[in-house]
């Protein structure tokens, strides 16, 4: 009977420790996940600023072409008033 006694004594203490390190490992990986869950927000953070620098550039950009564009059809234009007047 007492040694039934103390195997059980020796299962429990091993089930605590088990226990214990189950809980260490789950608090290990809950801290895991509140530190994950802050640098995917600092990525998406600069995610959103390089979308926004992008788009800018991009509508920069369009911008340009259009006064590129413009100048162009006008030198065409110019262009072509000249050869008629010469012509």
């Amino acid at each position: 009977m007492l040694e039934k006694i103390e195997k059980m004594a020796a299962d429990m203490a091993n089930k605590d420790k088990d226990l214990t390190t189950i809980k260490y490992q789950t608090e290990q990986a809950e801290s895991m996940i509140v530190q994950k869950d802050k640098e995917i927000e600092e990525l998406r953070g600069e995610i959103d600023t390089s979308k926004k620098g992008l788009v800018e550039k991009l509508e920069d950009t369009k911008q340009k072409l259009s006064a590129a564009s413009d100048e162009l059809m006008q030198v065409k234009s110019d262009h072509k008033r000249e050869s008629a007047l010469a012509g």
